[in-house]
């Protein structure tokens, strides 16, 4: 655990999620604009920028973030027989790796993902060991009511399954179905919803789980909270028949946007791993998605926590509660 971080009141944070290797491209121009065509036909081709391969996937994202904020998450998911040297480097920022399982017969997941200037992304996604997730078990790393559980997009079998473990477990369970929203059935995506402490997508997310199940951002039951993140302009915390408006950062030199949902989500759970209420804990996750946005992948950004609480008071005017208690606890 990086100690400089204040100790959690809650430290048992377990992430099942996808785990992969990111192909990212750059592409100096619009995608929007390429693929406005009237023909039923699509035929496009885009010269790009290679930036490299980097470590990704929702899951290991999460709890990368969730290490550099002090956590020492349990990561949940399937990997393939080329992860062994990532699994020492995951090891290293003091996130545990107990979780994984190998699929020695084929590869991790792998995800190309093109960018264009305005951020706008196409992304192709291979699951390969992905596919077996549903194998994994949080049980072993759950000790009830104490234990945050952060469901991520992954194989969906396996995020049914682990939303149900870690439900029945009386673990509070964070679900956020990105784009796995188009693969979970409908039933699948209102149990676990229902299931869930807290719920949270992005505008465009939130749009497709209204369309399909008629549950809207602005309506949730009275034992959910719900999270809409609003990019550039911020999120959104729905809590009862209360909305709370969060401001983004500003001064944010956009480099990349993938991963910055990912880290928003892990500076939440920090906030709630916390005990802060819920406007403090979304917070913490957008300083958090801004450091994220200003490098290239999702695994890359660092930062101190004289910087990251500077940062917070820069943007909310106040000291975020987890540094001013420091000394207290």
């Amino acid at each position: 655990m990086n100690s400089q971080f204040p100790e959690p009141l809650l430290p048992r944070i377990v992430v099942s999620g996808s785990i992969a290797f990111d192909t990212l491209m750059t592409y100096r121009g619009s995608f929007p604009a390429v693929l406005a065509v009237e023909n039923t036909s699509l035929a496009a081709s885009f010269l790009v920028e290679h930036n490299g391969r980097e470590p990704g996937g929702n899951g290991a994202n999460i709890a990368y973030t969730l290490a550099l904020l002090g956590l020492e998450p349990v990561l949940v998911g399937a990997v393939g027989h080329d992860f062994q040297s990532r699994e020492k480097e995951l090891k290293e920022l003091g996130i545990s790796t107990d979780g994984l399982m190998y699929a020695e017969s084929v590869p991790t997941a792998h995800c190309v993902i093109a960018t264009d200037l305005d951020n706008n992304q196409i992304t192709l996604f291979s699951p390969a060991a992905m596919a077996l997730a549903q194998d994994a078990s949080l049980g072993a790393f759950i000790a009830g009511p104490e234990t945050l559980v952060v469901i991520a997009p992954d194989d969906v079998t396996a995020m049914v399954r682990h939303v149900e473990e870690a439900a029945s477990l009386r673990a509070r369970v964070v679900f956020a179905p990105g784009q796995q929203i188009t693969a979970l059935d409908n039933d699948a995506l209102v149990h676990c919803m229902h299931r869930s402490h807290i719920v949270v997508a992005n505008d465009h997310e939130w749009q497709r789980i209204e369309d399909r199940t008629g549950i809207a951002s602005d309506a949730p039951s009275p034992s959910t909270l719900h999270v809409r993140t609003r990019g550039a302009l911020g999120a959104s915390i729905i809590e009862n028949d209360t909305v709370h408006e969060i401001a983004a950062c500003t001064d944010v030199a956009v480099i990349d946007p993938t991963g910055a949902g990912d880290a928003f989500l892990a500076g939440l759970v920090t906030g709630f791993s916390h005990r802060l209420d819920a406007v403090e804990a979304a917070q913490l996750g957008t300083v958090a998605a801004a450091y994220a946005l200003e490098h290239h992948g999702s695994q890359r950004h660092a930062f101190t926590p004289d910087g990251f609480a500077g940062r917070f008071r820069e943007t909310f005017g106040s000291e975020c509660t987890i540094f001013t208690t420091m000394g207290e606890r």
